[in-house]
């Protein structure tokens, strides 16, 4: 998975030799669609505590999104609710939040569902492909 898009592959490999089994893609499916379930989240609960539009500005946008990429990168390897704090972020107020790899997890889900029948159906075509071979 990519920024932008998903592609997934099923090959085969034999005496050094790569064979492309499958392959299966989604181009409206990346790492910032999980990215953006983190910003919403936090535009909501600023605007909701702190009474701001975070996405008011191309500038106040941009400094929640690389902090959001970086929370995202932080929860994979922990299972503690990540901070996410903004200094002098909109009319020098300064915010913070959290969000838990749970609730990103249950926010993420639709995406998750996404990817697994992408990859289902990927494993589907890969082996109706493999067995027709075998039975020539």
């Amino acid at each position: 998975m990519g920024y932008t898009a998903l592609q997934a592959s099923v090959v085969a490999l034999n005496k050094g030799k790569l064979k492309m089994i499958a392959t299966a893609f989604d181009l409206s499916l990346g790492g910032r669609d999980f990215d953006r379930i983190i910003m919403d989240t936090m535009h909501n609960d600023f605007k909701k505590r702190y009474k701001i539009d975070s996405y008011s500005t191309v500038k106040s946008k941009l400094r929640l999104r690389a902090e959001c990429e970086k929370a995202k990168k932080l929860m994979s390897s922990n299972v503690q609710p990540i901070p996410i704090s903004l200094e002098c972020f909109i009319d020098e107020k300064d915010v913070s939040g959290k969000i838990s790899r749970a609730d990103f997890e249950e926010l993420a889900k639709p995406l998750f569902d996404r990817i697994r029948n992408i990859l289902a159906n990927l494993l589907k075509e890969a082996s109706k492909l493999t067995y027709s071979k075998k039975k020539k």
